[in-house]
């Protein structure tokens, strides 16, 4: 047996796994509905299932070993920007304090529906009657069929949902550790990086956060605004930065024009940035 077929037998029990995992969630869902509750004997059960934990991918804090698969807190030990912000006072420390755990256990289940999502797909859609879309004439979808198709659009619409919150959560968490990693270095935040902060806020924000606008030509053009204001400040800052690391030095590197002295033995002209 060659390596490959090793890595693709693995694969398959995994996603196995995975599926018996979700089917007994569903089983334990419906007893539940039908019975209107639960009886000791299943108390274990309705603790779980739950998603697994992919470890090897997940890109968010290492959960300690004696953390379930049941989404907690947990200690942030195996976080960079947890490690520079544990002695700060700032409002940051405790939202990321729940934010990183949250996206560690929301990682497994984005990594968990990418894997069942398709199966479950090719499951349901041979229990059409006809495949979709090749309905004859007038006769439309069927009862059964339309519970079908009702199913998978559930399936594909609570995938890009995940999905799309988990953007939304790293986007806030990745700024809270850009700024964290600002505030704590030598010398504090420059002013590149308060433009670089300032950019992404009205890029994540937009620039009338706090107040709702309705008409989509307003929105639209506030969008516009914010997106060229931010990219307008953060050059201008990079700018000032480039000339701040140049102060001193002339138009030759060594002082300016001048810099060996004139005919008369006097100074060269001093530089100015």
């Amino acid at each position: 047996m060659t390596p490959e077929d090793d890595e693709r037998i693995k694969s398959l029990e995994k996603m196995v796994r995975d599926q018996s995992l979700l089917l007994q969630g569903f089983a334990m869902g419906a007893q539940t509905a039908a019975t209107g509750g639960t009886s000791a004997s299943t108390a274990e059960a309705v603790e779980g299932p739950y998603v697994p934990h992919y470890s090897q991918e997940n890109p968010h804090a290492a959960r300690p070993n004696t953390v379930t698969e049941k989404p907690q807190h947990f200690e942030l030990y195996g976080s960079n920007v947890w490690r520079m912000m544990e002695k700060q006072t700032t409002g940051l420390k405790y939202e990321y304090r729940t934010l990183e755990p949250v996206l560690s256990y929301l990682y497994d289940v984005k990594a968990f529906l990418e894997n069942a999502v398709p199966d479950l797909v090719s499951v349901l859609e041979p229990t059409r009657s006809v495949p979709y879309g090749t309905e004859e004439g007038n006769k439309g979808v069927t009862e059964a069929d339309q519970k079908v198709d009702d199913r998978l659009w559930s399936l594909a619409a609570l995938k890009n949902s995940v999905d799309e919150i988990y953007v939304i959560l790293t986007q806030r968490s990745d700024y809270i550790g850009l700024k964290t990693k600002y505030d704590v270095q030598p010398g504090g935040v420059s002013i590149a990086e308060k433009a670089l902060l300032n950019h992404l806020e009205i890029k994540l924000h937009g620039m009338a956060q706090g107040i709702t606008l309705i008409n989509p030509t307003i929105s639209q053009a506030m969008t516009d605004f914010g997106e060229k204001a931010s990219t307008a400040s953060l050059n201008f800052a990079a700018k000032q930065q480039a000339k701040g690391s140049g102060k001193g030095k002339g138009k030759d590197g060594k002082g300016g024009k001048g810099g060996k002295g004139g005919k008369g033995g006097g100074k060269g002209l001093e530089s100015h940035p």
